[in-house]
C-alpha cells in the first residue's frame, strides 16, 4: 500500500525524495554541461548565473533529501532500507555501491562548495577572466567529474534498491 509520502514513479519502490533526486540527477548534469559551456563561449554572467541556481537547487535537494531519510526512519521499520528488501541486491551489494557513491557525493559537495566560494571571492562583478581562471577551471573540473560520478552511482543505487526485483 502507498502513503503519502512514498515515490510519484510508477516502476519505484523508492520514497518521494529518492524520486526526486533521480529526476534532478537526470537533469543537472545537462545544464551543468550547458553552464560550462557558457564559460567557454565568454558568457561569464550567464554561467555565473546558472551556477548559482544549481548550487542552490543542489544544496535544497540535499537538505530535503537528508530530511525525508530521516524521516523514513519513522514511516518505515528499518527506514529507507525497507523499501529494498524487495531487490536481489538488497544487502551487501546494495551497501557497497552506496558507500562508493557516498564518497564520490561528500567529495564532490565539498568541491563544488569551494569552487563557487572561490570563484564569488576572485571574479569580480560582472565576472571575466583573471589569475584566478586556471585554478577555477581545474577545481571545478575536478567538481563536475565528481558529481559526474556521483550522478552515475546515485543512478545505479536507485535502480538496484528501489527498481530491480527479484
Amino acid at each position: 500500500m502507498r502513503r503519502v509520502l512514498d515515490g510519484f514513479l510508477p516502476f519505484s519502490r523508492a520514497t518521494i525524495m529518492f524520486d526526486v533526486v533521480v529526476l534532478a540527477m537526470v537533469l543537472f548534469l545537462p545544464v551543468m554541461a550547458w553552464s560550462v559551456s557558457l564559460a567557454k563561449r565568454g558568457r561569464y554572467e550567464l554561467h555565473k548565473r546558472v551556477q548559482t541556481a544549481l548550487t542552490i537547487v543542489l544544496a535544497l535537494t540535499i537538505a530535503l533529501f537528508e530530511i525525508d531519510v530521516q524521516t523514513a526512519k519513522r514511516r518505515y521499520e528499518g527506514g529507507w532500507r525497507a523499501l529494498t528488501v524487495e531487490s536481489p541486491y538488497h544487502g551487501g551489494p546494495l551497501d557497497r555501491l552506496l558507500r562508493v557513491h557516498l564518497a564520490f557525493a561528500v567529495a564532490a559537495a565539498v568541491l563544488w562548495t569551494i569552487a563557487f566560494a572561490q570563484a564569488r571571492l576572485n571574479f569580480g562583478t560582472p565576472p571575466s577572466p583573471g589569475p584566478y581562471s586556471r585554478n577555477h577551471r581545474i577545481l571545478a573540473w575536478a567538481a563536475a567529474v565528481g558529481l559526474t560520478a556521483t550522478c552515475t552511482t546515485g543512478g545505479a543505487f536507485y535502480y538496484m534498491a528501489f527498481v530491480a526485483a527479484s
